[in-house]
């Protein structure tokens, strides 16, 4: 575990995208680790109730214990993000839309 300071390098994209698994309660950088193509895992603790959508979706895993977490990352039970669940939760192409704007 390495702790990185919120204003240091690199940033959270950077990590996310770096990352074999995303793991928060309830935060949107699980959309946005879906996005980038890193699954993610919801964390069972107070506040988790907000992302449990994508939990009931079957998008994001869910750890409702510590020993489930340790389970879930020893026996590495995620599987890959495919293009259409990324694609669900990012619209991809976005520079290429803006640019005609600018001409």
């Amino acid at each position: 575990v390495r702790v990185v300071g919120g204003r240091d390098d690199p940033n959270t994209y950077e990590l996310i995208a770096r990352s074999d698994l995303h793991l928060s309660i309830a935060s949107a950088c699980h959309y946005d680790a879906l996005g980038i193509g890193t699954p993610t895992l919801v964390i069972g603790l107070a506040g988790h109730q907000l992302v449990r959508d994508l939990v009931e979706a079957g998008d994001a895993l869910f750890a409702g214990s510590p020993e489930e977490l340790a389970e879930i990352v020893s026996r590495r039970v995620w599987s890959p993000v495919s293009k259409a669940m990324s694609d669900k939760y990012y619209r991809h192409g976005f520079m290429q839309n803006l640019l005609p704007l600018f001409a």
